[in-house]
């Protein structure tokens, strides 16, 4: 005998079509609380007719063409027709999927009477916003570990520019087979900041006085580097919980 009580997929899309919020708006209000890497990253919306393959097209650092340290100079009045130093500047070009995941929720009858059925799609509609931001979460966390072109092993006794593996213009630098002997404290993480600003000059958020870096952990890493700015003895320092899960 054929299910009486499910609701045909078509009825579903053509009721979504026209009430997409009823779902749309429940997650996307979730997310930003939810999942610490979404402001992170760039946001936007695919087309419908999207290619099996895309391309991401990265601007590269143009490459200097003097010493660095000690830039030279040529007196102004010697250069009249001189169109100076060629500088190169590339770009890398990634080649990328578009993914989807589909999921179901459990049956809801419709010959439970009115309020029986509001209350069961209510429920699902909050489990499946639930569920769906812990997925992202994930994802996100995952392939930023996966594609990331730096990564770094704490170890004791070690420098910190030794405890780093990738660099400046690499993509899914794999983690050195190495096991972490240390944990990480406040004064190692201001050296990879540093690294970070100096040597592989990431773009910062925000600008000028209210530029800075962001550090996403989980909640025992950030009770460490509480403690050692001295937040347990009551001074200004101040870490802020995102979520229970990271902070920025």
């Amino acid at each position: 005998m054929a299910e009486t009580c499910t609701v045909n997929a078509d009825s579903v899309a053509a009721l979504f079509t026209t009430q997409q919020n009823l779902l749309y708006g429940m997650i996307n209000k979730a997310l930003p609380v939810a999942v610490p890497f979404i402001n992170v990253l760039e946001k936007g919306t695919f087309p419908n007719a999207t290619a099996a393959t895309l391309t991401a097209t990265i601007q590269g650092r143009a490459a200097p063409a003097d010493d660095m340290v000690f830039p030279t100079f040529t007196d102004a009045v010697t250069k009249c027709d001189s169109c100076g130093d060629e500088i190169a500047n590339g770009a890398n070009q990634y080649i990328y999927q578009s993914r989807i995941k589909v999921i179901k929720s459990e049956k809801i009858c419709f010959n439970s009477g009115f309020h029986a059925v509001k209350l069961s799609l209510i429920s699902q509609f909050q489990a499946l916003t639930q569920l769906v931001t812990e997925v992202i979460n994930a994802d996100v966390r995952a392939e930023m570990y996966r594609r990331s072109g730096v990564k770094a092993v704490v170890q004791a006794g070690v420098s910190p520019t030794a405890m780093i593996a990738g660099g400046y213009n690499q993509v899914d630098t794999p983690m050195p087979a190495i096991q972490s002997s240390a944990r990480l404290t406040f004064g190692l993480l201001e050296k990879f900041a540093a690294y970070m600003r100096e040597t592989l000059l990431v773009q910062t958020f925000g600008a000028g006085n209210g530029a800075n870096l962001r550090f996403i952990a989980g909640w025992e890493t950030l009770s460490n580097l509480r403690n050692d700015l001295g937040g347990a003895a009551g001074t200004s320092a101040v870490i802020t919980p995102h979520s229970a899960l990271a902070a920025g």
